[in-house]
């Protein structure tokens, strides 16, 4: 018998859901039985895993789904502490056991998490509001509005970007001490008491990023710890490679002298301090 006839019985099929995890190349497959499955030659290991109501309406933020996961599976430990620096995707499929196919039932992906007892819950939304969409309209202000090296910005990371050792890392600070002296970088001078790279990014051996949040001297303060610098240097004692970018105060002067990037710079640094529809101008 077919799964689409077996689905549609009231009785003498039994339904499970298979929940395949991706973080960046790392995939768990879970089903929510106390027994592991085979479907597409791939195994689903057995796991407690409790949804809420699958939900579709119009309107995408009524589409989440909640998941609890078995604080034991390996999948909920990665969101012990910190989340995961790579987005979490989630795929849930609808099977019939004792049949060969399954079925897509709903894709979305993590975006919050929390840990309660002996279980992890994950706050999921569903892949439309990945869609492309109408934003907010740009805002004339003073700083520039575009992400560094982002789209607008233009900006090639890979120009601005320099390999350092780091030497110690405790919690979110990190030592570099490289950066206590002067640097040429495309060009440029950039000494530690203008930090170059507040702002800017640090990219771990493993390709994990935080966005570095202060300068001083040769130390670094992250935005939040990164484990796979800690795990590094661990490995390797005597230092280890890194990259880190310049950072960007977005305003005009920093675009012209640090970046040469004026062209692409959206800030309006001659904006006037008084609004003249409610302050008289002299």
């Amino acid at each position: 018998m077919s799964y689409a006839s077996k689905d549609v019985q009231t009785s003498g099929a039994k339904v499970v859901l298979l929940f395949q995890f991706q973080q960046g190349g790392t995939v768990y497959r879970y089903v929510n039985q106390s027994h592991s499955i085979t479907f597409d030659g791939m195994v689903w290991s057995p796991s407690i895993i409790v949804p809420d109501k699958f939900a579709s309406s119009a309107e995408v933020l009524k589409n989440t789904l909640n998941l609890r996961v078995a604080l034991s599976e390996t999948l909920a430990q990665s969101f012990i502490g910190y989340p995961p620096d790579v987005v979490t995707s989630v795929t849930v499929f609808r099977a019939i056991i004792g049949e060969t196919d399954k079925r897509f039932y709903w894709k979305g992906k993590v975006t919050n998490s929390g840990v309660s007892k002996a279980e992890v819950s994950l706050d999921c939304e569903p892949m439309s509001s990945s869609m492309k969409k109408t934003g907010l309209r740009a805002r004339v202000m003073r700083v520039c509005g575009h992400t560094l090296y982002g789209p607008g910005c233009n900006l090639s990371e890979a120009t601005y970007s320099k390999s350092v050792t780091v030497t110690a890392v405790s919690k979110a600070t990190v030592t570099i001490p490289e950066l206590s002296a002067s640097f040429v970088l495309n060009g440029t001078t950039f000494t530690p008491s203008s930090n170059p790279f507040r702002g800017g990014i640090i990219t771990a051996p493993d390709g994990t990023r935080r966005t570095i949040a202060n300068q001083a001297g040769a130390a670094l303060t992250l935005m939040r710890p990164l484990a796979g610098l800690a795990s590094a240097l661990a490995a390797s004692p005597e230092g280890i490679t890194v990259s880190v970018s310049l950072g960007c105060p977005h305003d005009v002067g920093s675009c012209v002298v640090r970046f040469h990037n004026a062209g692409n710079c959206i800030a309006f640094a001659c904006l006037p301090t008084r609004n003249p529809f409610q302050t008289p101008m002299s």
